[in-house]
């Protein structure tokens, strides 16, 4: 069949035509279709495949300026930074349209934008604030800050993606005033003096005077609250509570349980339990915020009751039933002052019980180091020298309760050693390692303490003994001892000479022309004691209990009018006379102490009465009893404590607990 080929190109050239498709791959087949059938296919293929009837192609330049555009229409400008985004960051649409490009633009979108680079070139305004230098409230100083002016760049950016052309914009900012100025801060700083200038009395039903909080209280406690362009004074909520648990602390009646005596196992109460009261904390709070920038200034303050909790049916389940340990010292050589004070405060601690997981504090134990609680005036170190205290001789049982602990693996949580070396404190000082300097605990009423935790898991009785045939101080710890084991290592690390140029303070009570030792000089050291305590056959890591006597000078009391202006007595010359004095803080004399003069017969006698010295007026009113949580003054002797005051709230001494009597 000659004619089958040519039938079959006839027919395909024919659908091809209906479908208008024109691919380049079959231009031969065209071709071909052309030349077969020539009269019947030809003018069907020209007209089903013009140009103009191809789909919506966008001409080849047209398609690059799309693109350039999309890419990046804009290029934002500040200083030396510059933002180069895409159309799609901005939120604009770019579409060729014949031989021109359209934008639209989505404003939210482009609002978003530019504020996130109004975020990055913004300079917040600083205003004046109020701050504590030191003790002086200050203000500092205000700035003005800046800010993108948003709906100009939104505005710029707007017309230049519109235009269809690339363009910069330079962003534009505009000045931001500070809401508070110095000012207003100055303003607030005043108020703040003036509310502060009028102290309030804080009165508890425990204690006859009022507790005064003034400026030195308020000072670091006042918050500055920036409102409608002023600065509001008021207390901070957070600073205020933890001073009002700080003086609830201090304020504290503290609860006595009854005493107890060991009896050789036998436990029987011999003093009953007093109960306590505690400042409420939230609603002194609520008062003090209330009423500081009111017109009140006495506020009553409420007190919670604390009841002692142990009785005599209890006694059984405390789990006293062992001594744990015992510490001892030595007091051999003391005046009588210092045997009263010590058998005094033995007498107090004797029959205490501290229960399992607490804090024991000495302070709070002993009470009010006074006459009321049968203390006696005594030598004592205050203020750089030893001055008459009352309870001098206290830290002899300090010590001793100290060793206790110590011995017993207790954590002790505060301890401090005595400021210079003290002999008496030697003997049984390192315990069944026998005596040496190292392990002693200096104490002073509201300043520092001695504390331990009662960490045995059962209750803690401690019976507290004055032998004053011995000499010997004795604290014993009862309870259930625990299975642990506690040894020492003890090296004196630094000695340091004494201190030889003596020094000299003015006493009004020392006659005129004479001088008085009232210290004696010794040597410094260093004291390192690790303290290696085996639990339940775990060993703890060592504990390092150091104790650094300063070198010491020779002291001397000297009338005021006698000191020079160089500090030295002007009647000290090479032939006065001169006499030994008794160093009261030493149990024996110090033969190597060099003499004291006596008064000097060159110089004129003062006057009996020195009218320079004001009296004091009997009608006076009593002073308000100073802020116990107030800071004291530093004393001339940094690492001394300055002159004890009393503290708040002591428990009496019960009249039913036995006096402790020499046991042989």
């Amino acid at each position: 069949m000659p004619g089958t080929p040519t039938l079959f190109v006839d027919r395909l050239c024919a659908v091809l035509q209906l479908r208008r498709i024109l691919p380049i791959m079959f231009g031969v087949v065209l071709t071909a279709c052309g030349s077969q059938q020539a009269m019947e296919v030809q003018p069907t293929v020209i007209s089903a495949t013009p140009v103009a009837t191809m789909p919506m192609d966008i001409a080849p330049t047209m398609e690059v300026a799309r693109n350039a555009l999309a890419k990046s229409p804009l290029t934002l400008v500040f200083d030396n930074r510059r933002w180069q985004p895409s159309a799609h960051d901005l939120g604009a649409s770019v579409i060729a349209s014949g031989d021109a490009l359209q934008v639209t633009v989505d404003q939210t979108r482009l609002k978003a934008y530019l504020a996130e680079i109004g975020n990055e070139i913004a300079i917040p305004a600083q205003d004046a604030q109020v701050q504590l230098v030191g003790e002086t409230l200050m203000a500092t100083a205000s700035s003005p800050g800046r800010a993108l002016d948003l709906d100009a760049a939104v505005a710029a950016a707007t017309q230049a993606l519109e235009s269809a052309k690339t363009q910069q914009i330079a962003l534009k900012t505009a000045d931001v005033a500070p809401t508070i100025t110095e000012d207003e801060a100055a303003a607030a700083i005043a108020q703040a003096q003036a509310l502060m200038a009028r102290p309030f009395e804080l009165t508890l039903s425990t204690v006859k005077r009022p507790y005064t909080w003034d400026a030195v209280v308020f000072t670091s406690l006042l918050a500055f609250t920036p409102s409608d362009g002023v600065l509001q004074v008021g207390l901070d909520a957070d600073r205020l509570a933890e001073r009002v648990e700080l003086f609830a602390d201090r304020t504290e009646k503290k609860m006595r349980e009854p005493r107890v005596a060991w009896n050789n196992g036998d436990l029987n109460i011999v003093g009953p339990g007093t109960p306590g009261a505690r400042v409420d904390g939230q609603k002194m709070v609520a008062a003090l915020l209330a009423n500081f920038a009111g017109n009140t200034r006495t506020l009553a303050l409420q007190t919670t009751p604390i009841q002692p909790t142990i009785t005599a049916s209890k006694l059984d389940s405390l789990g006293i039933k062992e001594l744990v340990s015992v510490g001892k010292s030595d007091f051999t050589g003391s005046a009588e002052y210092r045997i009263t004070n010590i058998i005094t405060g033995m007498r107090i601690l004797d029959g205490t019980l501290i229960p399992p997981g607490e804090e024991f504090s000495f302070n709070n134990t002993i009470g009010e180091i006074d006459a009321t609680n049968g203390f006696v005036e005594g030598y004592a170190i205050i203020q750089n020298r030893t001055q008459l205290e009352f309870g001098g001789g206290i830290c002899q049982d300090s010590t001793t309760v100290f060793r206790a602990a110590f011995w017993a693996g207790l954590p002790i949580t505060e301890r401090k050693e005595h400021t210079y070396y003290i002999s008496w404190y030697d003997k049984y000082g390192l315990g069944p390692q026998g005596s040496g300097p190292g392990l002693d605990a200096a104490i002073f009423t509201g300043v520092q303490d001695l504390k331990f935790v009662n960490d045995t898991g059962a209750w803690l009785l401690m019976q507290a003994t004055a032998d004053t045939k011995q000499r010997v101080a004795q604290v014993a710890l009862y309870g259930t001892k625990p299975n642990r084991s506690v040894s020492i290592t003890h090296e004196i690390v630094e000695r340091t000479p004494a201190i030889a140029a003596p020094e000299y303070f003015p006493d009004p009570k020392q006659p005129a022309g004479t001088i008085k030792r009232t210290d004696t000089a010794r040597g410094g050291m260093v004291i390192e004691v690790y303290r290696t305590v085996v639990d339940n056959n775990v060993k703890r890591a060592p504990e390092l209990f150091r104790t650094n006597f300063r070198p010491w000078s020779n002291k001397y009391a000297v009338n005021p009018r006698d000191l020079g202006p160089n500090g030295i007595p002007v009647f000290l010359n090479p032939t006065a006379v001169v006499t030994p004095t008794i160093d009261p803080l030493m149990p024996t004399i110090d033969p190597n102490m060099p003499p004291v003069p006596t008064i000097d017969p060159s110089v004129p006698p003062a006057p009996t009465v020195d009218p320079a010295v004001p009296t004091v007026d009997p009608a006076a009113p009593p002073a308000p009893t100073p802020d116990p949580t107030a800071l004291p003054a530093d004393p001339a002797d940094p690492n001394l404590p300055p002159a004890p005051t009393p503290e708040p709230v002591v428990p009496t001494a019960d009249s039913n607990v036995p006096s402790v009597a020499p046991s042989g």
